[in-house]
């Protein structure tokens, strides 16, 4: 039998036989100080993604930047030892794989912002997940199980087309994917996908990429300083559609202080050449171990 109901929102607020102050502080240390779970349970703002790990960090109206296209190579002060490639491969998850331009300088990225030298743009992506043929909508957590290393290295092509790039003045040391994928197959050479990428003219190094939570620290901190012209940020443009996809939905892991989970193939990626970057910058390509 149907029954009706209402539903009346209400917040502590309109409550005036409470102590605000009190609830609101016994709130907020139960919210762990998350600032989404305190939006939600105090000021009633149920759009906001609850326990979003980088929910303190991560700002449209900071990081994004506009897409340069072919702009970025035209750049005066381009510079393809400044050009990075970050891949995290997959095939029942997708792959991503980054195009990233680390400043060498102070750079201009529009209304007046100022990405200070040392910053990291995201300038654009693969991203081989599947997309439903109904409404068009891509399903960021699963991936083109048809994906092969040909076609992958083809898109990678595209992607660097798109932007002016010629893939293979991009430093093999400066193309950056998860140690695991030298063994994802087999430890025969012929059988690893980092092989198989290296003889279709795409190798990548070992990303050296540390600790997860540090990286995942790191992401944070430059996310946090985007918009700061003094420090160094993190900066993405429109096309680094999984990122903005799925960064305001990872969500604190349940049971490892420190880590995050959900949709994270970019995240990872992002993470392994960040950290690559960072421990090993003016250290020559002879330290790491290629595919």
């Amino acid at each position: 039998m149907e029954r009706k109901c209402v539903v009346a929102h209400s917040t502590l607020f309109d409550n005036p036989h409470i102590d605000h102050d009190a609830y609101i502080s016994t709130l907020k240390a139960s919210c762990g100080n998350d600032p989404s779970k305190i939006a939600a349970e105090i000021y009633g703002r149920w759009d906001v993604v609850q326990g979003a790990f980088f929910s303190h960090y991560l700002s449209r109206s900071r990081s994004e930047v506009p897409w340069l296209g072919t702009g970025l190579f035209q750049m005066r002060s381009f510079d393809y030892r400044n050009v990075y490639l970050a891949m995290d491969w997959g095939i029942r998850a997708p792959s991503s794989c980054l195009l990233l331009y680390r400043c060498a300088d102070a750079m201009n990225i529009g209304d007046g912002r100022v990405a200070a030298k040392g910053s990291w743009i995201v300038v654009d992506e693969v991203y081989t997940c599947i997309t439903d043929a109904r409404d068009g909508s891509r399903k960021w957590d699963l991936g083109q199980v048809d994906i092969t290393t040909t076609k992958l290295v083809k898109l990678i092509h595209e992607m660097c087309d798109r932007n002016g790039l010629d893939l293979s003045k991009i430093s093999a040391g400066r193309r950056i994917a998860d140690a695991q994928v030298g063994a994802l197959t087999g430890n025969a050479r012929d059988g690893s996908i980092g092989s198989q990428l290296a003889d279709l003219g795409c190798r990548f190094i070992a990303g050296n990429k540390g600790p997860r939570a540090d990286g995942l620290v790191y992401i944070s901190h430059l996310l946090e300083a985007a918009g700061d012209g003094s420090v160094p940020g993190l900066y993405m443009t429109a096309k680094a559609e999984s990122i903005w996809a799925t960064f305001p939905y990872l969500q604190h892991a349940t049971n490892k202080p420190g880590d995050c989970e959900g949709v994270d193939h970019s995240c990872d990626a992002l993470r392994y050449c960040l950290m690559t970057a960072r421990k090993y910058r003016g250290v020559s390509q002879a330290n790491f171990r290629t595919y």
